[in-house]
This record gives structure tokens, sequence and C-alpha cells, in this order.
């Protein structure tokens, strides 16, 4: 989006809704359970996936013990996909026009984001660098686990379960969209106050 964030007022934005990033997770918590398309496909992709799962691990030759054991052992390989996932952001930041991303973490609270200081994202641009983690890494994930041995396919599958859980807050901001206007706001980060910003179009009749 070519506007910058200190013109957003003066093409007809005003401030519709504001967050810290220490408390995005109570920010985007109601909008995980809201019934639009974006949640209802992710809480559809998560029943089929652990009802896939679950089945294959009470039928696998394998044996039920040593098939979840390798599926938790895929939980934990959430840790170096994290990266990736962030990376993944950025990249989409400087495909859409930023200049900089910068990466922060709060560990005590498990958040992670990737954020372009002042980039005023359009809800579509915003939809596609969100969802590109989910759709890049579990496409990846799942042909590997089409192509990859019974024991192998486990693990894979836990790593597959746990980033699709954390994805979640990506889904949940998609939803804040949707549920507040869609198409008719904007959004943009401060890096230095730690907060982010939504701005909606105002129609004047």
């Amino acid at each position: 989006m070519n506007i910058k964030h200190d013109e957003l007022s003066k093409n007809g934005y005003e401030l519709h809704e504001q967050f810290s990033h220490n408390d995005i997770a109570l920010f985007i918590q109601p909008y995980v359970f809201k019934k639009n398309k974006a949640i209802v496909f992710y809480w559809i992709f998560n029943l089929i996936l652990l009802s896939s799962t679950l089945i294959k691990i009470f039928t696998t030759e394998i044996g039920i013990g040593k098939s979840f054991g390798l599926f938790a052992l895929g939980l934990a390989g959430m840790i170096p996909i994290i990266p990736i996932h962030e990376l993944i952001h950025g990249l989409l930041y400087k495909i859409d026009g930023a200049k900089s991303v910068q990466y922060k973490a709060n560990f005590k609270k498990f958040i992670f984001y990737a954020m372009a200081d002042k980039y005023v994202v359009s809800f579509s641009s915003f939809v596609t660098l969100a969802l590109a983690p989910f759709i890049i890494i579990n496409t990846i994930l799942l042909l590997f686990i089409f192509l990859s041995t019974s024991s192998v396919s486990f693990f894979l599958a836990g790593l597959l379960f746990i980033h699709t859980a954390g994805c979640s807050g990506d889904f949940a901001l998609i939803s804040y969209f949707i549920e507040n206007g869609g198409n008719s706001l904007v959004t943009y980060d401060d890096t230095e106050k730690g907060l982010s910003y939504f701005f909606k179009k105002q129609v004047y009749s």
C-alpha cells in the first residue's frame, strides 16, 4: 500500500483500534472463535488433521505407543520452525514493499512476530503475508508425510499439528479484519512504542 502512516487521516482514515504487542494474546483471543470463513476453515483443517492422525495412530502396524511417541516428539519440533515461520512473514513484507523488517520475541509469553515499522498494510496484503507461512510450511510437511515411511510420518504429523496451532494468531488477526470492516481497514506497527494500529476508511454520505 502506498499510503504512509502519517497520511492516513488526510486520506479519510480514522483510528479504529490499537493494542500493545505485550497484550496481543488477549487482543486476538476472542477472534479465534468467530464464525467467519477464515476461522471456520482453520478449525475444520485442525479437525481433519487431528482425526486423521488419531485414526492412523490407532491403526498403524508399528504400534500405538511408538506412533504416539513419535507424534509427541514432532510437537517438540516447533522451536526450529518458529524462525522459518517468521522469516516467511518478513519476506512477504519485503515483497509487498516494506523497506525493513524487524523480528521480536516474548519468550515468557511464547510470542514471536515480524514487523515492518510504520508500514501500512491493506487487508488483502495482510491476508497474503499472514497466511504465507501456513501455506508454505504446511504444504511442505504434508508432501513429506505422504512420501515418508510410517515412523517418520508420525513425527511430521506432530510437527504439522503444532505448527498449525502456532498459526492461530495469524488466522485470528485475519478474523479481526473480517469482523471489523475487511477492506475498509488498514494496519501498521510502531516498533518503538510496541503498538499495532488499525485505521478504518470513513465513508460520509
